[in-house]
């Protein structure tokens, strides 16, 4: 965004504006901005466009935004038996706090193990962070679309 607004004499608020559609940003800039970040290949990084989005909020009901943490460990709770998955979670979990985000656990079975459900259900509830782990049946694997999230996974 940095480059977009030096090129064209803005400041970087006013780029990010444009590419959000805010009406403060004249329809002419909106499109100068979009044009420029078109054409260099800028795509928002969804981690960061989720902070912020909560930043700006922040005066507000207290919102937070959500982290999915996608487990396929035969539920809700059974990854929890294992200490090293329990610390994980812990540590997940005051990170995420520490930067303004809330973790919510999504078993993938619960989905019938359909990975375009689950996508779905995280698109619907705009959640753009996902966590892959604690995963117990390495048989079990469904193709992930990441497009539009910010993805990170747990290994063993």
């Amino acid at each position: 965004m940095a480059e977009i607004a030096q090129k064209l004499g803005v400041a970087s608020s006013t780029v990010s504006r444009a590419l959000r559609g805010d009406p403060r940003i004249s329809a002419e800039m909106r499109q100068r901005v979009e044009t420029l970040a078109k054409n260099a290949g800028y795509r928002p990084n969804p981690l960061v466009s989720a902070l912020m989005a909560n930043r700006r909020r922040r005066g507000g009901g207290g919102e937070v935004d959500v982290i999915a943490l996608v487990t396929n460990y035969g539920g809700r709770e059974n990854w929890r038996a294992k200490d090293v998955c329990r610390w994980e979670y812990d540590g997940i979990v005051s990170r995420a706090a520490a930067l303004g985000f809330r973790v919510e656990i999504f078993p993938f079975g619960e989905y019938g193990c359909d990975a375009d459900r689950l996508i779905a259900t995280l698109r619907a509830r705009g959640i753009r962070g996902v966590l892959l782990g604690f995963s117990r049946d390495e048989a079990l694997q469904a193709p992930f679309c990441t497009e539009g999230f910010a993805v990170a996974g747990l290994s063993a």
